[in-house]
């Protein structure tokens, strides 16, 4: 349920009939917001998608009735809409004249039964209605015609003490109604929580009207006001100087970024030039300029058509203030903090659903790496606007928490095989348009930094950066030049390509004294033949490319330096000390699962130290220090447990690193404490 649903428009073809989405359906990857739960159209009307008039982007509603019946769109509890006993609204609205007969615009109902409308009179005045159809107040001022006009309001649902207001603002993006009418306490408005709101000729059909409304919205937070209305912001990618934030703010005309040191935005302020939304309402703003290990605010500006610009201060779900950290300077000693994990499954009934996505925002740590199964969809639409929804449909029906986690302390993000194309059961053979849409959609709405990968269509996300003295390689083996994972084992089957293989052999040369490897899916292990071994394209059915990876690592160990790897997908918390790794003799760590049970985890005996709640729901994520005197890099991982506020394993690797050299002390078999 969104906390302010928005409506624009833009997610349907001209003359066509409203969709519907049902449960937050996020405009199909459109610039749309959140459709409405219902369309009612009854014989005789039309609500439709027109270009003729629009208050933002280039579509609106367009309603029309040739019989006295009902036609609107309706958001419920059910789906897309918080009840409340006192909710906000806001409509747009643009009619030519005046109606030849009075007509609802707008109608709160509980379960069906109204609490109190507006309508629009023949002589061009407002009136709202009590929940017996009774007249409240009436506007002194009519609606301007030929223009677009904003009505907002509230309704204080009780059957002896309700109230009502409504402001009326000929010009529409202002901020100074041209009237405002409120009630006495003592209007029946039928009581209980509000759980729908229908825009439209919502009751008592009406013959012969038409007009056109846009960017409705529904608050239970108070006033909207003019512009757009976020729907979500996701901040990562950082480097020394910058970070890059990719926004969504159906019905957006020009956005830009304000960037400051304080939370206020008011210290230290640059801005990122303004611009206007993608086809799928997204924008990418890149701060730079910044100061490297610095933590930075942001927030969003928009200019509306005809108006002036100003912050944009609703959202559906989001934090309207974001932050993110840059990354500590390069090539000298740095001390910082990585959280990392993977796994968020939205469904109901799982016990502290939130405990760890809020626990990972309370530590902020100074990196943040998500490692895949964002979703689990298992999406396996061509169409990119079906594959951004999947995106957007879980950061909305997940609730703030995860809202808060893009916005406040998010950073590098992978795909795992449940957000991406691949499902059990098939022979995961990415080779197909469906993953390559899908890397598609991952970049329109995350952010990547500098991809390993150049060609185009991308066939990977592989990526670096660098951390003081360490680099971190993050591999993508859900890349479309990778082999079927039940195919036959040999030197021709590849988990990585050969074009990510060969830049992943690169990154391990690289000078810095010490590299963390990030994967979404677990390194260590044997072929078992259990049920999803092959499905899962997981290391151990590409065993030849990776005895390949293990030969190319310990031929060139003094370059390579100190080395451990990450993953997630296991859904559990583990370590493994160098000498339990018998593939490649380097400290392990996996962190799984943010909100998901322990069932889904093989190959548990590899590490030294695991656990997964005996198959139960978990809470975790990876928090990982890493310490660098300039001699010695230390890193502590703690597979930590969010619920119970522990750390259910924990491992320290300390690799000799002296300055100006690369690691030493035999490859990576770091002294584990």
């Amino acid at each position: 349920m969104s906390t302010v649903p928005v409506n624009c428009f833009e997610d349907g073809s001209p003359s066509a009939t409203l969709n519907a989405g049902g449960n937050g359906t996020a405009g199909l990857g459109t610039s749309s917001g959140v459709l409405f739960d219902t369309i009612v159209q009854n014989t005789g009307s039309s609500i439709t998608y027109d270009t003729t008039h629009a208050h933002s982007g280039s579509q609106s509603c367009l309603i029309s009735t040739s019989s006295a019946v009902t036609c609107y769109g309706m958001w419920a509890s059910s789906g897309s809409l918080t009840a409340g006993t006192q909710l906000w609204f806001r409509a747009y609205l643009y009619k030519t004249s005046n109606p030849a007969s009075t007509h609802t615009i707008f109608e709160l109902t509980t379960s069906g039964t109204r609490c109190a409308d507006a309508v629009v009179n023949t002589t061009g005045t407002l009136t709202m209605r009590d929940a017996n159809g009774t007249t409240i107040f009436t506007t002194t001022n009519t609606i301007p015609l030929n223009q677009w006009f904003r009505v907002e309001g509230y309704v204080i649902s009780n059957a002896s003490t309700g109230q009502v207001e409504l402001k009326l603002f000929s010009s529409a993006d202002s901020t100074s109604p041209t009237e405002t009418k409120t009630s006495a306490a003592t209007v029946n408005t039928t009581g209980g929580s509000m759980n729908q709101a229908r825009f439209g000729v919502a009751s008592g059909g009406v013959s012969g009207v038409s007009w056109w409304m846009d960017d409705v919205a529904m608050s239970v937070n108070g006033y909207i006001g003019p512009g757009p209305v976020l729907h979500h912001m996701i901040a990562g990618a950082p480097w020394q100087n910058g970070f890059t934030v990719i926004s969504k703010a159906p019905g957006a005309s020009s956005v830009r970024l304000k960037v400051a040191t304080n939370s206020a935005l008011t210290q230290n302020v640059q801005y990122v030039s303004a611009q206007t939304p993608d086809s799928y309402g997204y924008v990418s703003h890149q701060a730079t300029e910044l100061t490297p290990g610095n933590q930075y605010y942001f927030g969003l500006y928009d200019t509306p058509p005809g108006g002036t610009e100003a912050a944009v201060t609703a959202s559906v779900i989001a934090p309207l203030t974001g932050t993110c950290k840059t990354l500590p300077a390069e090539d000298v000693p740095q001390s910082f903090t990585l959280a990392i994990a993977s796994c968020i499954n939205t469904a109901n009934g799982l016990s502290n659903p939130d405990a760890a996505t809020t626990d990972w925002v309370n530590w902020q740590p100074d990196l943040a790496v998500f490692t895949g199964d964002f979703n689990y969809e298992n999406p396996t639409s061509t169409s990119i606007p079906v594959q951004i929804a999947t995106y957007e449909n879980q950061i909305l029906n997940y609730g703030g928490e995860q809202a808060t986690m893009l916005a406040q302390a998010w950073g590098y993000y992978c795909r795992s095989n449940h957000d991406s194309f691949e499902t059990a059961g098939q022979n995961t053979d990415t080779d197909n348009t469906a993953t390559t849409i899908n890397i598609e959609a991952a970049t329109e709405v995350f952010p990547f930094g500098t991809l390993g990968d150049s060609r185009s269509p991308l066939v990977g996300l592989y990526q670096s950066w660098v951390c003081g003295r360490v680099r971190f390689i993050m591999v993508d083996i859900r890349n479309t030049d990778r082999s079927p994972s039940d195919a036959t084992d040999n030197s021709s089957k590849t988990m990585l390509g050969a074009t990510q293989l060969e830049w992943f052999y690169s990154q391990l040369l690289m000078p810095e004294p010490m590299k963390v490897v990030i994967s979404d899916t677990a390194w260590m292990g044997l072929l078992s033949g259990a049920s999803g071994d092959l499905e899962d394209a997981k290391w151990w059915s590409y065993d030849t490319e990776r005895q390949a990876i293990i030969s190319f690592m310990q031929a060139n160990s003094a370059r390579v330096g100190g080395l451990v790897w990450i993953h997630g997908d296991t859904h559990g918390v583990g370590c493994a000390t160098a000498a339990k790794n018998t593939w490649g003799g380097f400290p392990v760590y996996c962190a799984a699962p943010v909100r998901q049970t322990g069932a889904a985890a093989y190959n548990t005996s590899t590490f030294s130290q695991f656990y997964n709640n005996s198959g139960g729901d978990c809470r975790h994520y990876g928090r990982v220090t890493f310490t660098d005197n300039g001699s010695t890099i230390a890193v502590n991982f703690q597979g930590w447990d969010a619920v119970n506020q522990v750390a259910q394993v924990s491992q320290t690797d300390t690799f000799s690193c002296p300055p100006q050299t690369s690691a030493s002390g035999g490859a990576f078999a770091g002294m584990t404490a």
